[in-house]
């Protein structure tokens, strides 16, 4: 998941879509390939969360889905609904992911969290990156 998103980001950065923290990556026919065989591969391992994932679990790895989806859309510049722009997209799939590893850590038995406090994103070092410079 974590992967393909970045790959997503890249070529977002590439086509002008997005400007945030990524090394562009043009979206060739070799690209495009490549990344659909690691969608086709996401697939495949996806299953075992299917197979071993409680409800709350299987339930979470749906809306991450639905999120990666939507990154990759935005990225092929692809029509979607509503006016969600890259940065809000890609917000969105990182709350999904953690939201995933609440229950998936839970139903292996993970006691703990995954960090002990909520650390802000952006880190304070980057500043608002969105106008060019630090803050």
């Amino acid at each position: 998941m974590k992967s393909l998103a970045h790959q997503y980001r890249r070529i977002a950065v590439a086509r002008g879509i997005t400007a945030s923290g990524a090394a562009p990556l043009e979206p060739t026919d070799e690209v495009l390939a490549e990344v659909a065989e690691a969608e086709v591969r996401r697939s495949a391992l996806a299953e075992t969360v299917w197979l071993l994932g409680d409800v709350a679990t299987n339930t979470a790895a749906v809306r991450l889905n639905h999120c990666l989806w939507h990154l990759e859309w935005l990225a092929r510049e692809l029509p979607t609904a509503g006016q969600d722009g890259w940065d809000q997209a890609y917000e969105e799939f990182r709350q999904s992911r953690h939201q995933f590893l609440r229950p998936a850590r839970a139903g292996l038995g993970v006691r703990g969290a995954r960090i002990a406090e909520p650390l802000p994103w952006p880190p304070p070092w980057r500043g608002d990156l969105s106008r060019g410079t630090p803050q």
